[in-house]
């Protein structure tokens, strides 16, 4: 029971002072003249302004990915449907059905690159 109170009482402090601290930042920024220098405290994310395109890009990216990784369970399923009619992967088969979905999830992230790369390639010409 000690052991939990102690971690609980570290997370609430922890909290605290990322709070605290967290609020003195936005004030120093708030203060702060608007320059595109004070901005460099937060990061690179207010250097570059992302446009339409790098948000069609990354709903791309995630559409295939899931599309995807949707075809490789199905596939999973059918294997295991033939495979052992009476029950599904189980624990022994387990990492035939990861490799398997991984492959899928891996196939879409290649033709993202592939799609991107062939654009970009067109878009210079």
């Amino acid at each position: 029971m000690g052991e939990i109170v102690g971690i609980v009482f570290f997370v609430v402090f922890y909290k605290i002072i990322e709070a605290i601290l967290e609020h003195r930042l936005k004030v120093k920024i708030l203060k702060a003249p608007f320059d595109k220098e004070n901005f460099k405290l937060l990061g690179n994310q207010f250097n570059n302004i992302v446009d339409e395109t790098t948000n069609k890009w990354k709903s791309l990216k995630w559409a295939i990915v899931a599309i995807f990784g949707g075809i490789g369970l199905m596939v999973i399923e059918m294997i295991s449907i033939e495979v052992y009619p009476d029950h599904k992967f189980d624990l022994d088969h387990s990492f035939a059905a990861i490799g398997l979905e991984s492959a899928f999830i891996g196939l879409g992230f290649l033709i993202y690159f592939l799609i991107v790369f062939f654009y970009d390639k067109k878009k210079k010409q």
